[in-house]
């Protein structure tokens, strides 16, 4: 599972509203007759539906009891995947890849940022949070502070949930992190949504990769032992380094040089329920 955001689950209210405004902006009232319409007029139709605040989330899976019966994490922690092997993981930076070249991102001061995080947690928490957050990283922008908090809460910790509801399962659980930031556009992107892909698949030759990963021959360095352990994981079921549990939390870093790492950046993981 890579950079599963397990929050982005719609209730049934917000899916049948997403459902009517594409079927009213493609000019139809039965969801049959999508088929008789283009792939083009269905994308243009849908652009609509994506804008904010839900953005890309607005079609997501949805609880309706008939395909999905509970939500992915109530389900894990229920036993859904009992002895099913889990590997699962983020990028460090996973949402500058929709916020770097947001304008509005730019323009973020500390007390904004307060007031974004403050929606999810409430004030005092929020307060709590970023202050923590930039005492992390104190030379950030706000722009960057609030795009870390936001990969924290809606990418790293729901992945930590998933991989303690697995491992408390007894179900064979490991742990990851891509750290390897891109050289792409000055480096701004950091270690971005998707960024692995390349490195997983090893497709950083292909036409278009380095637009995204940059140069570099240290890319390959990152690249070989993610491969070995994906391929290790798929044939065998263990992808080479300590399972996760409860009390060391062991994470694999991939970087330039791979390291296990047991519970990285604790203080910042205890800010999460």
């Amino acid at each position: 599972a890579q950079s599963a955001s397990f929050g982005q689950f719609r209730s049934r209210e917000r899916a049948d509203e997403a459902a009517r405004q594409l079927l009213a902006n493609l000019g139809i009232s039965d969801a049959s007759e999508l088929l008789d319409r283009s792939t083009e007029e269905i994308m243009a139709a849908q652009s609509p539906v994506e804008a904010p605040p839900d953005g890309v989330t607005a079609f997501a899976p949805t609880v309706d009891g008939v395909v999905m019966h509970a939500q992915a994490l109530d389900a894990l922690r229920d036993g859904s995947a009992y002895r099913v092997p889990l590997l699962i993981g983020t990028n460090r930076d996973e949402m500058r890849l929709f916020t770097t070249f947001d304008p509005s991102n730019a323009s973020l001061d500390e007390a904004a940022v307060v007031a974004r995080v403050a929606k999810e947690l409430g004030t005092h928490r929020a307060q709590d949070v970023v202050a923590a957050y930039r005492a992390a990283d104190p030379h950030a922008t706000w722009g960057q502070i609030a795009s870390t908090i936001a990969t924290e809460h809606g990418f790293h910790q729901p992945a930590i949930q998933a991989a303690e509801a697995s491992a408390a399962n007894g179900n064979p659980t490991w742990m990851y992190r891509f750290d390897w930031a891109s050289t792409a556009f000055g480096g701004v992107l950091g270690s971005c949504h998707a960024l692995e892909i390349p490195f997983v698949f090893d497709t950083l030759t292909h036409p278009g990769a380095e637009m995204f990963t940059g140069g570099g021959d240290d890319r390959q360095r990152v690249a070989k032992p993610m491969q070995q352990a994906w391929l290790r994981f798929a044939h065998t079921g263990d992808p080479g380094w300590d399972g996760y549990d409860h009390r060391r939390r062991a994470t694999m870093i991939f970087d330039i040089t791979p390291a296990l790492v047991e519970d990285p950046e604790a203080n910042l993981r205890q800010l999460w329920p």
